[in-house]
């Protein structure tokens, strides 16, 4: 059972993110400095991950939302230095770090959240992942979602 997967300081084609979350035992994904340009939305549906490093990517542009593991539980550590993060929802990352300092990020705003969870409704769909959607939206603009992966090999 795979738990750690570090691609840090390897250059790839974005089609391996596309694929990682089939993972869903992987607690620990580092993508630092591997000039990723892109992260599908489907990142967020890693429900095990503890640990999220996507530093040294400053081509990379991206909207950072809670992930969708099944306890709500926040990433224990995230690691954003020299990548641009457009807007965080407050509660992701129990410690997210930028220069070795705590920082603040543009707060996303539930257009935002919206956005990435209807997005991510629409991929589960694309992939044939099973899916179970309330259509009420808690306090934080999350939808509320029961997510069962199918492997695909």
């Amino acid at each position: 059972m795979l738990k750690f997967r570090s691609a840090s300081n390897n250059k790839f084609d974005n089609c391996f993110l596309e694929n990682i979350v089939n993972i869903k035992t992987l607690e620990y994904l580092s993508l630092a400095n591997t000039n990723v340009n892109n992260i599908p939305n489907s990142i967020f549906l890693l429900s095990n991950l503890s640990n999220f490093d996507i530093s040294y990517n400053p081509q990379l542009s991206l909207k950072i939302i809670k992930f969708k593991n099944s306890e709500n539980v926040n990433i224990d550590n995230c690691n954003f230095i020299n990548t641009n993060i457009l807007c965080y929802q407050s509660g992701t990352c129990k410690n997210n770090f930028k220069l070795n300092t705590k920082t603040n990020y543009k707060e996303c705003s539930n257009t935002d959240i919206e956005e990435i969870n209807t997005d991510i409704i629409n991929i589960k769909k694309k992939y044939n992942y099973d899916v179970d959607v309330d259509d009420n939206d808690d306090a934080d603009g999350n939808i509320e979602s029961s997510y069962l992966y199918k492997i695909f090999v």
